[in-house]
């Protein structure tokens, strides 16, 4: 199965082929194809006129014109040449990379045992109501490949304030479609109090589906050890493609650059100067005109969680709730540590509008220890490197100075 990153990796060979065969022309290639032009040109017309051809000015713009035509040759010869060779070069060391990623992954897997608790699936009551509140995707049910529930609706453990997590995985040509359709639905459904247990949707195309599950992402995992509502048989050939793994490096920088990262750097320390100045704790607020909790409380909460799925995992732990999350952490890391989970885990369910410096601090202390162990997973190289430089950058606001080519082009 040819990926999108193959294809990009492909794209950008044939790219850098073509350039590389440009310039050999350049150097090399105009005189060759000057003088074999001209001469195959002198050939052509003693052929045709059965002798010696005189010299004339006739005679010399078809010389001319034959130089012309072989230099030209030449270029397309060098261009389509590189072209070819670089597609060919790309394609197969993306392909060799792939499987010594495959392999390591498959070493990892190997030497650790992967954890998933047991849970028991939904309810057929349960079910069917969630069936109900979806059943405006029928519109585009030609379009969709599977819809599943994920997370703690699965199971039916969550909480007061837990969401029902929904995936749908759609065709090519109707992505597009159907997640304009969900977004209205959203809106829709937030502007209506009647509505429910609030849903949230997770609407994929095949190739973004199919590289989490070849990187063997925890949310793989999820839809692996979800509830699934509809398929048209897109997610049992995922599912049987190969057995599951534990994610590798590239899921985790993936995971670090894409989810982290950003707030780590930037969000997270803007956070941490307003809740020194506006905030300090519950009760002393309140005895303090002017003083409030920091907004967007959930900020610190959702860097902990999402951190935690990448330790975790790496540990041989696949957590498919929160609940998860808190017992696997009261495994790897004790007591205390799986009591601030189960606080991360409260905030993000209960929507609280502010949080105190008081409670920040506490968080704090805990989330330090898990970036260091994020770092030394995914090994303090090169790449690494680029990626906390670009991040540093962006706190700095040089954006022109970001050496990702297309986070900078997304920042910009």
């Amino acid at each position: 199965m040819t990926t999108d990153k193959t294809m990009k990796a492909v794209r950008a060979g044939a790219k850098i082929g073509a350039a590389v065969g440009a310039v050999i022309f350049l150097v090399g290639g105009i005189a060759p194809g000057f003088y074999f032009g001209s001469h195959g040109a002198v050939i052509v017309l003693s052929t045709l006129t059965g002798g010696a051809v005189e010299p004339g000015l006739f005679v010399r713009f078809l010389v001319g014109a034959g130089a012309a035509i072989g230099i030209l040759c030449a270029g397309a010869f060098s261009v389509v040449s590189g072209l070819l060779v670089g597609s060919a070069l790309a394609y197969f060391a993306e392909t060799i990379t792939s499987l010594v990623s495959d392999t390591e992954t498959a070493r990892d897997a190997r030497s650790r045992h992967i954890v998933v608790r047991k849970h028991k699936k939904i309810s057929q009551a349960r079910e069917s109501e969630i069936r109900s509140r979806l059943s405006f995707l029928d519109t585009w049910a030609d379009t969709i490949h599977t819809v599943a529930i994920v997370g703690s609706a699965a199971y039916e453990t969550g909480e007061h304030g837990s969401d029902i997590d929904i995936v749908v995985v759609c065709t090519e040509r109707g992505y597009e479609e159907v997640r304009n359709a969900v977004c209205d639905r959203e809106i829709d459904e937030a502007l209506d109090r009647t509505s429910g247990q609030k849903i949230e949707y997770i609407v994929l195309d095949p190739s973004t589906t199919e590289d989490l599950f070849h990187q063997h992402s925890p949310f793989a995992y999820a839809m692996r050890h979800g509830s699934v509502l509809r398929d048209d048989g897109y997610l049992r050939t995922l599912l049987n493609t190969g057995d599951p793994r534990m994610p590798g490096r590239t899921h985790f920088i993936s995971a670090l650059y894409d989810t982290i990262l950003v707030q780590y750097y930037g969000s997270m320390q803007t956070a941490e100067k307003n809740a020194k100045e506006f905030g300090c704790s519950d009760a002393c607020c309140r005895e303090r005109e002017g003083c409030h909790g920091l907004p967007a409380p959930n900020m610190l909460a959702t860097v902990i969680m999402r951190m935690l799925y990448i330790t975790l995992p790496s540990r041989g732990y696949m957590p498919l709730t929160k609940a998860d999350v808190i017992a696997f952490a009261k495994q790897v890391y004790g007591d205390n540590s799986a009591e601030i989970v189960r606080e991360v885990a409260g905030l993000l369910r209960s929507g609280s509008p502010v949080i105190y410096y008081s409670d920040q601090k506490r968080l704090k202390r805990f989330a330090p220890s898990l970036f260091r162990e994020v770092l030394s997973i995914i090994g303090f190289k090169q790449d690494l490197i680029t990626i906390l430089k670009d991040a540093a950058r962006l706190m700095r606001g040089e954006h022109g100075a970001i050496e990702d080519r297309q986070f900078r082009q997304c920042v910009q």
